[in-house]
C-alpha cells in the first residue's frame, strides 16, 4: 500500500488535498528497520520525521517514574507516529521499537510545519492528542507507581505483553528436512525447540527437545537421516499475538500443557515465548501462583496458594483496572487451583 493511500485513510490527513499528497510521496524516503530496534527513545530529541509505516508492527513505550519500561501502544500498517515533536519542538514523550521488521515512510519535518501552517487542523489534532492521551496517560502511570513498592512488585507482571519478553529469533525448518538436519541446528543455535512452517511461512508444528528424545532417538529402528520434521513435530495451531498479556498466556499455555508457544501476528510468526521466559518475569507470589499449582502435590499446599489470591487482587485493584479484568486474572488463578484439587484426589 501507498504512502497516499496510508495517508488519504487517516485522521488528519484524510481533510488534506491531493497536491500536499503528491508532495508528500516525492519528499518521503523509505527506511527498513530490523526486529527489536528502537527508532527514537523516549526523552530523544526529534528526528525531523513523521513516521508512517508501510509494513510491520511497532509499539511505543514510556519509562515510568519507577525505572520501568512500559508499552502503552501498538501501531501496525498504515498508521503513523512520532509526529507530535514535529508540531511542538519537544522531545518524544514515549519510544518507538519494532517488534518485528518494519518498513517506514520518513515524511521530512519541513514539509509538515509548512502544511501546518496552511492547514491549521494539522496543527489541532496534534496538539489535541498532547493535552489528552498523553497527558492523561502520565497521569494514570505517575498514580500507579506513587503506590506501595511490594504493591507495584505483585502487580506488574500481570502488565508485560509477550512483545516484551519473546525471542525474535525463531528458530524453523520446512517440514520435508530431516530429524537429523533439524537436530544440528537446535544444537548449532543452542535452542530447545524450532518451529515447522510451510511453504507460506506460516507456523505448522514445532519440534522440542522432547520430541527428538522421544521419536528419534529412544526407538531402535528410528533412522534420523530419513525422518522428516513433519513426522516427528508436534503439530499444533497454538499461537497467541504480541498484545497477549503474560497472565493469559500462562494460563493459555497452563491450559494446553505446552511449553513453548509462538507469537503470530497475522499469520506471520515474529517471536517465540517459554514458560521459562514467563517465569523468568515473575514476582514473588502473583506469578509463583499461576505456575506451581500444576506443580503442588497436597491439598495443604493449595490452601497455601489459595491464601496468596488476597494480595493479588489488592495489586490488580490498585492498577486501577476494571473489575471485569481482575475477576477474570483471579478466575483462572481459581480454575487452577480446583482442577489440581481434583486431579489429587482422584
Amino acid at each position: 500500500m501507498s504512502l497516499i493511500k496510508h495517508l488519504k485513510d487517516t485522521e488528519p490527513f484524510n481533510q488534506l488535498p491531493a497536491n500536499v499528497f503528491q508532495e508528500f510521496r516525492t519528499a518521503a524516503v523509505l527506511k527498513i528497520y530490523p526486529p527489536d530496534t528502537h527508532i527514537f527513545k523516549q526523552n530523544d530529541p526529534p528526528t525531523g520525521y513523521l513516521y508512517v509505516i508501510k509494513e510491520g508492527l511497532v509499539e511505543i513505550t514510556v519509562m515510568t517514574p519507577g525505572g520501568i519500561d512500559m508499552v502503552v501502544d501498538y501501531r501496525s500498517e498504515g498508521t503513523f507516529f512520532g509526529g507530535t515533536p514535529i508540531i511542538t519542538g519537544e522531545p518524544y514523550t514515549g519510544g518507538a521499537r519494532t517488534v518485528k521488521k518494519t518498513e517506514c515512510y520518513l515524511v521530512p519535518e519541513n514539509i509538515l510545519k509548512r502544511v501546518a501552517k496552511d492547514y491549521p487542523q494539522l496543527r489541532d489534532y496534534f496538539t489535541r492528542v498532547v493535552f489528552s492521551r498523553v497527558r492523561q496517560l502520565y497521569s494514570e502511570i505517575v498514580a500507579d507507581h506513587s503506590r506501595q513498592a511490594l504493591t507495584q512488585m505483585e502487580a506488574y507482571p500481570f502488565k508485560k505483553r509477550l512483545s516484551e519478553i519473546m525471542t525474535t529469533n525463531v528458530e524453523s525448518c520446512l517440514p520435508t528436512e530431516t530429524a537429523k538436519q533439524v537436530a544440528g541446528r537446535m544444537a548449532e543455535k543452542n535452542v530447545s525447540s524450532v518451529l515447522v512452517i510451510d511453504a507460506g511461512r506460516k507456523p505448522i508444528g514445532i519440534i522440542t527437545a522432547r520430541d527428538l528424545v522421544d521419536k528419534v532417538i529412544a526407538p531402535e529402528n528410528a533412522d534420523g537421516r530419513t525422518l522428516t520434521a513433519r513426522e516427528i513435530m508436534s503439530p499444533h495451531s497454538y499461537a497467541m499475538a504480541p498484545a497477549t498479556y503474560m497472565y493469559e498466556a500462562l494460563a493459555y499455555m497452563t491450559g494446553h500443557r505446552i511449553k513453548h508457544l509462538p507469537v503470530v501476528d497475522r499469520g506471520e510468526v515474529v517471536g517465540i515465548v517459554t514458560l521459562r521466559d514467563i517465569m523468568r518475569y515473575r514476582s514473588q507470589k502473583a506469578m509463583l501462583l499461576l505456575g506451581n499449582i500444576r506443580e503442588e502435590r497436597t491439598i495443604e499446599g493449595l490452601v497455601t496458594i489459595r491464601r496468596e489470591i488476597f494480595g493479588v487482587a489488592r495489586g490488580l485493584l490498585s492498577e486501577t483496572r476494571s473489575t471485569p479484568e481482575v475477576m477474570e486474572i483471579l478466575s483462572y488463578i481459581h480454575h487452577g487451583i480446583i482442577r489440581r484439587v481434583y486431579e489429587l484426589c482422584l
